[in-house]
């Protein structure tokens, strides 16, 4: 049973102290970073700016709590919307017959994994779908290298870094791919 209410004020006590919501709740509540680096707050502020910034639309259109809460979880179902999505594409990409892309669309919707985090308030899924997106436009850029994909390219990587530091690793099939073009 969660107290709802009480987070509002007790964001950063017991169970919640250094955690995704202590994050986010101290960024809404404050409107500024964290002074110390514990628990969860060393993570780029891009997805908790965006969580954030939803609570505060919430703000203007619910009075309960609860509702405010747990809408959060739309940006993470979007994320995972978008995820799908780019799956879909990047498969158009490869030249994939229609009658096998199930299977990895299958494979990505009900992954638990993917599932749980469909749900959850970490940065884990908006930087998956900032992967997902960068890997599409250097499958689009290879073929066609355009400045439009080079620009996708930059901006997701850029998106993703400001979400979790862990983005790095797109950086290596970006400078493999450009360096097998020239």
């Amino acid at each position: 049973n969660i107290d709802y209410k009480g987070l509002y004020e007790n964001f950063s006590e017991d169970y919640n102290e250094a955690r995704h919501i202590n994050y986010i709740m101290h960024l809404y509540t404050f409107g500024s970073m964290p002074l110390e680096i514990i628990g969860q707050f060393y993570h780029p502020p891009l997805h908790h700016f965006l969580m954030s910034s939803w609570l505060k639309g919430m703000d203007l259109i619910f009075n309960s709590p609860e509702i405010k809460f747990e809408s959060m979880q739309v940006l993470s179902l979007l994320y995972s919307v978008v995820i799908l999505i780019t799956l879909y594409k990047i498969l158009k990409e490869l030249n994939i017959e229609n009658k096998y892309k199930i299977i990895p669309l299958l494979l990505f919707a009900f992954y638990p994994l993917y599932v749980y985090f469909s749900g959850s308030l970490n940065n884990d899924q908006l930087v998956t779908m900032f992967g997902m997106i960068c890997l599409l436009y250097l499958i689009k850029w290879y073929n066609n290298p355009s400045v439009k994909n080079t620009i996708v390219i930059a901006l997701t990587l850029g998106f993703g870094l400001m979400t979790k530091s862990s983005m790095y690793v797109m950086i290596i099939p970006a400078i493999y791919k450009y360096l097998k073009k020239l």
